[in-house]
């Protein structure tokens, strides 16, 4: 009965998981093909982990083949951990202890898109350089006291950047960060 339970912990989590990836702001299509994608491993995890004689190795196959690191612990507990060099893994290791809060930004600031450029609308040519619009991951705003457009459009820097101003200003630079509740 326990193993069961811890089963349906692990079911739950990984719903969790990807019901909540899925609010990012894509567009409706985007959304939807993940769900899909999302329910699909969620799905094929269930049904391999209750037929398997060893649950513990059909549910190393499914998160193998959906391209997830992963790891058991002994209470076999599932840890999902984003790839070192996603973009998720970048933020976590640049922000550390703050990197949830980070990924929640950025996601709603660009769906974690590096070529997203917004706010066109306010943009404004000073000394013969483009200035106003809101470049890459955290849609971080240029202006003539901070790096250029092309330096903030490098993921690495724009991280690097954000951090920088997340550890002098908190999550206020940020509209999302009360759209998402981190700041009232």
């Amino acid at each position: 009965m326990q193993k069961q339970i811890k089963r349906y912990t692990i079911y739950a989590c990984l719903i969790i998981s990807f019901a909540t990836y899925s609010f990012s702001l894509k567009s409706a299509n985007d959304l939807v093909k993940e769900y899909q994608e999302s329910m699909a491993i969620v799905s094929d995890y269930m049904v391999r982990t209750a037929h398997a004689s060893e649950p513990q190795e059909a549910s190393h196959e499914v998160l193998k083949a959906s391209g997830v690191e992963w790891s058991f612990e002994e209470s076999e507990s599932v840890i999902i951990k984003a790839k070192p060099d996603s973009i998720e893994g970048k933020i976590r290791a640049i922000f550390g202890e703050d990197s949830d809060d980070a990924i929640l930004i950025a996601k709603c600031e660009s769906s974690l898109d590096p070529s997203r450029i917004g706010d066109k609308h306010l943009t404004y040519m000073h000394e013969g350089k483009q200035y106003g619009d809101s470049i890459s991951l955290f849609q971080i705003r240029t202006f003539p006291n901070r790096p250029d457009r092309e330096q903030l459009k490098d993921v690495d820097f724009n991280i690097k950047y954000a951090k920088k101003m997340f550890d002098s200003q908190g999550w206020y630079p940020w509209t999302c960060a009360k759209t998402v509740g981190l700041i009232k």
